[in-house]
């Protein structure tokens, strides 16, 4: 939870950019849509409830994260690893990371590659390596979108009606700026989808 309105953007943007990335590791199955944030999801209040939340999806790790603006407004990232063993939740790793907000990407990747070396997950191979560590975008104004348009589809922060128009119009802002964010054309096209509109998603 970012205790600031001005980074809500990341309460999703951040979860969602994780998932991409750990879509590439061998070693992992990770969850998509609904699992990554059910319909009317809330923060877990503890340990115990994320790692039960993380065994109804059938999984078998959790990601939490916190994040703020330090007192110098750069962006401080906190990422932990839970693993839902037999006798409760065991944490596996625990990082911070910090940088101004013009470099949250970078700050972004090198917590997840933190957390991913202690548990031996990292993909192998230069190709596979390159690719894990590719940003979405290098545009920061792109990824404040993107983050935007994933809060509008799910309807958050809590109270706000899930507008599929508004995500579609933000979307393609983001194309505008950057071409080749892949992950935000994706994204467009699952909302084109769901507006019932099959042609455009098959177009994206």
């Amino acid at each position: 939870l970012p205790g600031d309105a001005a980074l809500d953007y990341l309460v999703v943007g951040g979860p969602a950019m994780l998932a991409e990335k750990l879509e590439g590791l061998p070693g992992l199955r990770p969850g998509f849509g609904p699992r990554l944030l059910p319909a009317g999801a809330q923060a877990p209040n503890d340990d115990g409830e994320a790692v039960r939340a993380a065994a109804q999806a059938g999984a078998r790790y959790v990601f939490l994260g916190t994040f703020k603006r330090l007192a110098n407004w750069d962006l401080e990232l906190e990422l932990r690893l839970l693993e839902n063993a037999p006798r409760g939740p065991r944490e596996l790793f625990r990082g911070r990371c910090s940088g101004p907000k013009e470099q949250q990407l970078a700050v972004l990747d090198l917590t997840r590659t933190a957390a991913l070396e202690a548990q031996s997950l990292m993909p192998e191979g230069a190709v596979t390596l390159e690719r894990f560590h590719r940003p979405l975008t290098r545009d920061a104004y792109a990824f404040f979108l993107y983050g935007k348009a994933l809060s509008l589809y799910h309807g958050l922060p809590d109270g706000q009606k899930k507008d599929l128009d508004q995500a579609e119009a933000t979307l393609r802002k983001v194309q505008l700026i950057d071409p080749k964010f892949v992950e935000a054309k994706r994204f467009l096209a699952l909302v084109l989808a769901e507006t019932g509109d099959g042609r455009a998603a098959r177009a994206e």
